[in-house]
């Protein structure tokens, strides 16, 4: 019986006899023991590759990455904050624009913000980076006079490679628009390439599925069925394309409507489907993706695991691992109180029983008591780890990074958020035990998010989000890592 077995068995026996507490003392010892290196560690074996920003603070996340045509492709995000005070305070002016914050730069004038999204290259050969992509200034910006111009792409938020129809292996690039801050001009692009130099949008003509989106940002993707399905946020959409190359009418919406798809995966040969709702919880289904559109979908997880009160809203992060798919939740809510707002991490097993790994205590419908595998609470035990953000398994290991809001509220209580700003960075061997590498933004207070990570044939990357000032971008190697020749 390998391991994988052993451990859902152990897991379904003990949620029958409700001794969870108990499971993760056992399933410490059902260690999955496949890694071939010692476990990353900071900061002995992280190393910061880029300039901070590329030189730029307005490129404020590393919001995607790559490994594509023996190269690194990051794919920024601009001047995020400055973009989303601007959108707060056009819905609520007493929302302030620009920001308070001392280190947050913004131009007085929300019209000249700098939002051109950029893709960077890195060659393990030289180990430069060289900026291959610029999104163009030419969305006019309404009203303005003289005549204002912003960026068709304000960031890219996932890079996902998809081996068409033809065997052409392309990179799909997920855009965001300005939209949020411009009602009314163009939404969100997706890009493609064939060799990660040259990127051009599809063809999203008015009157086509893909051309009348006008969504505020494209999101995850996933191959299944040899189709690629791609998330749209803001209208929600789940969009599936057999011919994605082409545009247009390729894609189709696979989804109700009044659904809020907002991460998938595949697992277990179905895809998984995350749905965001911010006041029962997420939940997650699962789909062959067959059938009458749209897709019958099967439920897995409901009402954000049934947490109580203040469940997670959404589900932002998914990785399958030892034979289980683990998914990274969302708890910040605007509002609420930071002891509610922690993220939680669950796992799914096979026949889609699940546990909380990280999380509250909670009282399922049966009347069964859950309490987290791990150990931690919400946040790993720290309530502003709001976020799940990434989920990445390298050389047999989950690695898990945060997204803490410390560093964002740190004018409020100093004395107390010092002790923890920067994002927090896990690994587990197990699935269960978690092991801390790091929890200061990889010494970096601004570095309040792990906004990507990516396996590469050079180590492990890992890109962050920094408002405050430009991205930073680290590579992970292992002691006895033996990379091969550029």
């Amino acid at each position: 019986m390998d391991v994988s077995t052993r451990r859902n068995n152990v897991s379904r026996f003990l949620r029958l006899s409700g001794s969870l507490v108990a499971g993760a003392l056992i399933l410490v010892q059902l260690a999955s023991a496949q890694s071939q290196y010692p476990p990353l560690t900071f900061p002995n074996t992280w190393t910061q590759v880029a300039p901070e920003g590329f030189g730029d603070r307005q490129n404020s996340w590393a919001w995607s990455m790559s490994w594509f045509n023996g190269n690194l492709l990051v794919g920024t995000n601009r001047a995020n904050e400055c973009v989303v005070k601007e959108a707060a305070h056009l819905t609520n002016p007493a929302t302030p624009y620009p920001p308070g914050d001392p280190n947050i730069k913004c131009t007085a004038n929300p019209d000249l913000l700098p939002l051109q999204a950029e893709i960077w290259s890195w060659n393990p050969a030289t180990t430069q980076w060289t900026m291959v992509f610029q999104a163009p200034n030419d969305i006019p910006i309404p009203n303005t006079n003289p005549q204002l111009y912003t960026a068709a792409d304000i960031g890219y938020r996932n890079m996902f490679i998809f081996t068409e129809q033809s065997g052409t292996q392309a990179l799909y690039v997920s855009g965001c628009s300005a939209i949020s801050i411009y009602p009314g001009i163009p939404g969100a692009r997706v890009l493609r390439s064939i060799d990660g130099v040259n990127f051009a949008p599809l063809a999203q003509d008015p009157g086509t599925v893909l051309g009348d989106m006008n969504s505020q940002c494209f999101r995850g993707a996933a191959t299944y069925n040899g189709n690629l399905f791609l998330i749209a946020s803001e209208p929600w959409a789940l969009l599936e394309a057999a011919h994605p190359e082409q545009g247009d009418n390729a894609f189709q919406i696979v989804t109700s409507p009044t659904a809020n798809a907002e991460e998938i995966c595949v697992f277990n040969n179905y895809l998984y489907v995350s749905f965001a709702n911010g006041t029962t919880g997420f939940s997650v289904y699962k789909t062959n993706a067959t059938g009458a559109i749209p897709y019958r979908m099967t439920p897995v997880i409901v009402d954000g695991g049934y947490k109580n009160p203040w469940p997670n809203k959404s589900i932002l992060s998914m990785a399958v691992f030892n034979g289980s798919l683990y998914v990274g939740g969302d708890g910040l809510r605007h509002g609420a109180d930071y002891n509610a707002q922690g993220a939680e991490l669950f796992v799914i097993n096979a026949d889609n029983t699940w546990n909380v790994v990280v999380g509250a205590d909670r009282t399922l419908p049966n009347g069964t008591m859950m309490t987290p595998l791990s150990g931690y609470g919400v946040g790993f035990g720290w309530k502003y780890n709001e976020h799940i953000w990434r989920l990445v398994v390298f050389d047999g290991r989950l690695y898990v990074g945060t997204f803490n809001e410390s560093t964002t509220l740190r004018f409020d209580n100093p004395t107390f958020l010092d002790q923890n700003m920067g994002f927090n960075f896990y690994y587990t061997d197990d699935g269960v035990t978690f092991n801390l590498i790091d929890q200061t933004g990889f010494g970096d207070k601004f570095n309040d998010g792990i906004r990507s990570l990516c396996v590469t044939p050079y180590g492990f990357f890992l890109g962050t989000t920094n408002q405050w000032f430009g991205l930073e971008v680290w590579q992970g190697v292992p002691p006895g890592f033996v990379a091969p020749a550029p």
